[in-house]
C-alpha cells in the first residue's frame, strides 16, 4: 500500500468513528435540548461528513 493510501484509509477509519459518534449524540437526549438552528447545523455536519466518508470509501474501492 502506498503511503497516500494509507493516509486515506486512516482519515476514512476516523471520519467513520466521528460520523458514529455524531449520530448517537443526534439520537440522545442532549442534543434535543439544543436550539433548533443548533440542531439544524449538526445535522447537515453529518450528512456532509457521511458523504466525505463515501468519497473516501470509493477512492479506496478504486484502488482494487
Amino acid at each position: 500500500m502506498q503511503p497516500h493510501q494509507q493516509r486515506v484509509l486512516e482519515e476514512q477509519g476516523e471520519l467513520q468513528t466521528k460520523c458514529d459518534r455524531l449520530a448517537t449524540f443526534i439520537m440522545g437526549e442532549t442534543f434535543s435540548g439544543l436550539p433548533q438552528r443548533e440542531r439544524d447545523l449538526l445535522a447537515m455536519q453529518l450528512l456532509l461528513m457521511r458523504q466525505y466518508n463515501d468519497v473516501l470509501v470509493e477512492r479506496m474501492k478504486a484502488w482494487a
